[in-house]
């Protein structure tokens, strides 16, 4: 009986002994990590804080120059090639003076009336009047033209874009401008620019300028796209724009209603938006939203709703964020969020709500997060596939009441709460976390009715000092004695359980 307690004693010495050595090592290599992924994100950061490059110079060319082009790697069909927008309008230009309160009930018809007398409030003209272009092509030419003509503005037109007057393209009418125009929208004025036909920009910009309007303090200029608008909009500037809690007015919106919308395809490319509130989407099905660069946003740097196949890649976030920094909700189902970096801001930096189905979220950095990396929640089939999220002050990445997940391929490294978070599953649904690498986080992995989580593959040689936490605490020792997954587990809060391998395909 003393020979078998004193072999277990040793064997427990050794066990401990192991395991003060490994969290050693893996001590050392977070130090290694510090000075490698954490090194160059907060150069990263640094260089797009103290000056912004030119606009000309695009995301994907700033993520390379900062050594993450191999992390990024998109993957997504281009799609440019196939997409087109109406073709430019022969008709005649025609204008007249309108009510705007017939564009903003339009619009106030699918996204509220919030904001909307922020808007009239902050008019100098008591009657509420805009420039409404009812067909042909408009230009920044036509519109100073136009202004000439109903004697409303005499200047801007002289090449420095200064815009007085709120401006509305109705449907029958499309917005074309073309490299090195502006247009400068006056706040002290309550300047607007709405769109509800085909707008085609291409090296442009689109400026907030002015003091705080006396009649609305709050309102700031916005660039609203409504209706059954379609836009084409490359390697443009938009600055300042946008205010208030709605989509409508976010700044940069397409804000469609589905019954006018048209089938041209959405394309926002190489743009750089800074200071605005967000760029926002709604029912725009097929969008493609690549290489931008958004800095300094004032609400959620994208949102999109009610949207289907929108791709949402190789964007640049940085700089002050409040809140999420992509946010696919309201059923945007088969969206591809895939090779964005996203540094620094509050809440988590991807979220996924709402029956945003079939979603793929693959090769993104997420840095410095307020919040969770990235959280996914009230979806299905749905793949979160080789991320690199380190440094969130929550999870690395939350799921939560989804079915038919799979997360693999991911790097969550020194996340405070656990690096992958299950809870709120529906009963027996399996997870599948598979080939992940967890590095220093607050726990590897941790449940709260999690249910069936099922481990393969999965790195957790340097998750130190906790490998699982919630419900699979007590399951700690199993993980310890299969650090690199080379065992296929099934962990529930109630132990492990041995079953066949789910099957996690979904049905097309």
């Amino acid at each position: 009986m003393r020979n078998r307690f004193a072999h277990i004693v040793k064997q427990a010495t050794l066990a401990c002994i192991a395991l003060l050595a490994m969290a050693a090592s893996a001590a050392a290599v977070e130090d290694a990590v510090d000075t490698a992924w954490r090194q160059k994100l907060r150069e990263f950061k640094a260089s797009l804080s103290t000056e912004l490059p030119p606009a000309s110079v695009t995301a994907r060319q700033l993520i390379e120059q900062a050594g993450f082009a191999s992390v990024t790697r998109q993957t997504a069909l281009p799609m440019t090639a196939a997409m087109t927008v109406a073709p430019a309008m022969t008709d005649p230009v025609t204008a007249k003076l309108m009510d705007m309160r017939l564009a903003l009930a339009l619009v106030s018809q699918m996204y509220g009336a919030k904001d909307n007398y922020d808007v009239l409030y902050a008019q100098k003209n008591p009657s509420y009047q805009a420039l409404v272009f009812e067909s042909g092509e408009v230009t920044v030419d036509a519109i100073f033209k136009e202004l000439a003509a109903q004697g409303l503005q005499t200047d801007g037109g002289d090449g420095r874009g200064m815009l007085r007057v709120p401006v509305i393209i109705w449907g029958k009418a499309s917005l074309r401008m073309t490299p090195g125009e502006k247009l400068l929208l006056s706040r002290d004025d309550g300047v607007f620019l709405m769109n509800f036909g085909p707008a085609d920009l291409d090296g442009v910009e689109i400026r907030a300028v002015g003091n705080v309007n006396p009649g609305a303090p709050d309102f700031v200029p916005f660039f609203t796209n409504a209706g059954g608008a379609a836009i084409k909009v490359r390697n443009s500037e938009f600055v300042g724009l946008g205010f208030g809690g709605e989509m409508k007015f976010s700044g940069f919106s397409l804000v469609r209603n589905p019954m006018l919308v048209r089938k041209d395809e959405v394309i926002i490319e190489n743009n750089t938006f800074i200071d605005i509130v967000s760029i926002a989407i709604g029912m725009a099905d097929n969008a493609l939203i690549r290489n931008n660069r958004i800095h300094d946003n004032r609400g959620a740097s994208m949102i999109v709703t009610h949207s289907s196949n929108v791709h949402i890649v190789g964007n640049l976030i940085s700089g002050k964020a409040p809140t999420n920094a992509i946010r696919l909700l309201q059923g945007s189902t088969r969206a591809v969020i895939e090779g964005n970096v996203i540094l620094g801001g509050d809440r988590a930096g991807i979220a996924v709500r709402n029956d945003s189905d079939r979603v793929a979220i693959r090769n993104n950095v997420v840095w410095d997060r307020g919040g969770a990396g990235i959280s996914a929640s009230n979806f299905e089939c749905g793949v979160i596939d080789g991320n690199l999220v380190i440094d969130s002050r929550q999870k690395g990445i939350e799921v939560r009441t989804a079915r038919k997940v799979v997360v693999r391929n991911n790097t969550v490294i020194a996340n405070r709460s656990a690096g992958i978070w299950v809870t709120a599953q529906i009963k027996d649904e399996p997870t599948l976390l598979e080939n992940n690498v967890l590095i220093a986080n607050g726990s590897g992995i941790a449940s709260t009715t999690g249910e069936r989580l099922v481990l393969t593959g999965n790195d957790f040689t340097r998750q130190f000092p906790q490998f699982v936490s919630g419900d699979l605490a007590r399951l700690g020792r199993n993980v310890a004695e299969n650090l690199v997954g080379q065992t296929t587990m099934v962990l529930t809060g109630a132990g492990m359980v041995d079953i066949p391998m789910p099957d996690m395909a979904c049905p097309n």
